[in-house]
């Protein structure tokens, strides 16, 4: 099933995904594409001190990378394109002009 959403509803989604395995595609903060398949709720590398700043405070997404092996952070507002629990995800165009007018 495909969807459009806004990128409060995609971060919803990826927050409700429990854990399971999502793929997400996004514009960088160089310009470039990325596409990763990724979770949330990995221990791996974890050391119980946690993040010095909140995430969300600063629109991004704190997720483990299953290709690379290592945690990446997703801008919320330059998301793309989201699979999650089935669904496929496409977030509104209101996002492009957000990230400079990519598509």
């Amino acid at each position: 099933m495909r969807y459009t959403v806004d990128t409060d509803k995609a971060y919803q989604m990826i927050r409700d995904s429990g854990g399971k395995i999502f793929y997400v595609e996004y514009w960088k903060k160089d310009g470039s594409r990325r596409r990763m398949t990724a979770r949330i709720g990995v221990t791996k590398g974890v050391n119980g001190e946690g993040l010095k700043f909140s995430p969300k405070a600063y629109e991004l997404a704190c997720v483990f990378d299953m290709d690379k092996r290592a945690w990446r952070m997703i801008n919320l507002d330059a998301i793309i394109r989201l699979r999650v629990n089935k669904y496929e995800l496409t977030v509104t165009e209101e996002v492009a002009v957000q990230t400079g007018g990519r598509k």
